[in-house]
């Protein structure tokens, strides 16, 4: 549900000092838990050293103690940390970019006995990586990594209007982020190779990434905050729709459609941060309404969830020469649920986004 920039720091606990003292192995236990949890995507490649928070709140004095574990090292001890509270509701600039997608993944023959979440991931790896190799263009110029996200006309950073006695005011920008892929430039390409097929997993539409980020941002943060925002969208919706294996027969329909979910968006209470949530197509805003409740602690009305980023395709976003040529209208309904078996449809209007919709098209023996 978050979208990139805004990560999970760590976990909290309010009790009691005497239980706080009695459940410290405990805390650890969770804390490098949720953080294994967390680092199952392989992106960044080079993480590096990990640190995550235990907060602990002390319900009769009130007193805050916060420590930190370097999780990537299980042997690591707690080690103290200040905790600083900051005005953070308008130090946050939102940050679009809009990935086309037109993917074909052959599925080898000896994987196809594995499951669809473990095909998807297999087939979706090579995408991640040309995702996170891409060449990024920030309001359609390269910059370098180094440069400070915002910037005010005269180049000195934007930080913001400072009254006496008061914070400082930052008015939120919207950036928008242009990717543009090199595989033929990037280490990891390597030569064709001939291998035998069981199935082919298509991937196409329009997806919307989102991130948040401090004024004080660079812009090689930024980017790869987008980067990590694309591919974990692509990858929580592949692990949506494979929840549900029962639709993923062979021996029933050789070609399969899997339509992934469509994001949207709310904004959190008070802040110009938004968290998302996915939905089906038949489903409704309003669905999206009970989860923010049960995740988030947040109440909101369904006219305050941005349901527009994303559209769900359809018949008319079918691009198949072959519905020209159909001469009665019994033939003209057979070839498009043909055609909505082996295509995926395409974007259908200027402004709407079509989500990504998976064609699975088995092979046979």
């Amino acid at each position: 549900m978050l979208p990139g920039g805004i990560e999970v720091l760590g976990i909290f606990v309010v009790a009691s000092s005497e239980v706080l003292k009695d459940i410290q192995p405990k805390l650890r236990q969770i804390l490098f838990a949720v953080s294994k949890t967390l680092n199952r995507l392989p992106f960044p490649p080079e993480k590096g050293s990990i640190n995550r928070t235990i907060l602990q709140i002390d319900q009769t004095t009130r007193k805050l103690t916060c420590r930190t574990f370097e999780v990537s090292d299980l042997r690591s001890e707690a080690k103290p940390a200040d905790l600083k509270f900051q005005p953070v509701a308008n130090r946050w600039h939102q940050v679009n970019c809009r990935l086309c997608l037109d993917w074909k993944v052959p599925v080898a023959i000896e994987t196809l006995t594995a499951s669809l979440t473990k095909q998807l991931q297999t087939g979706l790896h090579p995408l991640c990586i040309e995702i996170w190799n891409s060449l990024a263009l920030v309001d359609g110029k390269l910059r370098d990594d180094d440069d400070q996200l915002i910037s005010s006309p005269d180049g000195s950073s934007a930080t913001g209007k400072k009254s006496k006695g008061r914070q400082d005011v930052v008015v939120q920008e919207v950036v928008n982020i242009d990717l543009c892929t090199q595989t033929m430039l990037t280490k990891e390409f390597k030569q064709p190779m001939v291998a035998k097929c069981g199935a082919q997993l298509s991937l196409r539409g329009i997806v919307q990434g989102r991130a948040y980020l401090h004024s004080k941002t660079t812009v090689g943060a930024t980017v790869q905050a987008v980067k990590l925002d694309l591919i974990r969208t692509l990858l929580s919706r592949c692990e949506i729709v494979s929840e549900d294996e029962s639709i993923y027969e062979h021996e029933q329909d050789p070609a399969t459609v899997l339509e992934t979910p469509m994001r949207v968006f709310v904004r959190l209470p008070g802040t110009t941060v938004s968290v998302c949530d996915y939905i089906f197509n038949g489903e409704s805003s309003g669905d999206s309404v009970e989860p923010f409740k049960e995740l988030l602690g947040i109440t909101i009305e369904t006219d305050q969830i941005e349901s527009d980023c994303e559209s769900f395709p359809g018949d008319e976003d079918l691009q198949d020469e072959q519905l020209s040529r159909c001469s009665s209208q019994n033939e003209l309904d057979i070839v498009k649920e043909r055609a909505r078996s082996y295509l995926a449809p395409l974007l259908g209007g200027a402004a709407a986004v079509a989500a990504v919709v998976m064609s699975y098209l088995y092979m046979g023996e």
